[in-house]
């Protein structure tokens, strides 16, 4: 027989995300080191941030590329 390795699957977590195990109830939650948020759920790759610092903001804003192609397809039919 081989050796079955247990539960040992975690996921890499986006920047600046880290889990940490809440001592009283010994679950895991995970803390955003830059904004100092933390949440129960998992982070998304929507909750990731840049590693380099953001551009200045200029006063115009652009609209993202795939911002579209997400809305796409979502409650175009009528019931």
């Amino acid at each position: 027989g081989g050796g079955s390795d247990a539960g040992g699957g975690e996921a890499a977590l986006p920047y600046p995300w880290q889990a940490h195990t809440d001592p009283g109830t010994g679950c895991v939650y995970y803390f955003n080191t830059l904004t100092g948020s933390s949440s129960w759920e998992p982070p998304t790759e929507a909750d990731a941030m840049p590693v380099e610092p953001p551009t200045p903001f200029q006063g115009e804003y652009v609209q993202p590329a795939d911002g579209y192609a997400q809305q796409a397809g979502e409650g175009q039919q009528d019931a």
